[in-house]
């Protein structure tokens, strides 16, 4: 007998969609993965990492700008939208 358990919905407070979110240090395996789940719930999510890899470019082809230089300011100025949210890597 296979049983599956109730799908357990969002918590209420966690609604992302149409948020701008930026991610400093996109490349790493924790950030791509979140990258990928706040684009899942609606957001609009940017980053940059200091290299290319081949999660960076996995990320680009699923629709996510990435940014390489991080010598300079990524984040969207208010001219371009601004931001709701920046999560930068701990790596």
């Amino acid at each position: 007998m296979v049983t599956t358990s109730p799908q357990i919905p969002a918590h209420p407070g966690f609604n992302v969609a149409g948020k701008r979110i930026y991610m400093i240090g996109i490349g790493g395996c924790g950030m791509a993965g979140l990258a990928r789940m706040l684009k899942a719930r609606g957001a609009a999510v940017a980053g940059s990492d200091l290299a290319p890899s081949e999660t960076t470019d996995l990320l680009e082809r699923e629709g996510i700008a990435i940014g390489l230089d991080q010598s300079r300011a990524w984040l969207p100025g208010p001219h371009e939208g601004g931001c709701d949210l920046v999560i930068a890597s701990a790596a």
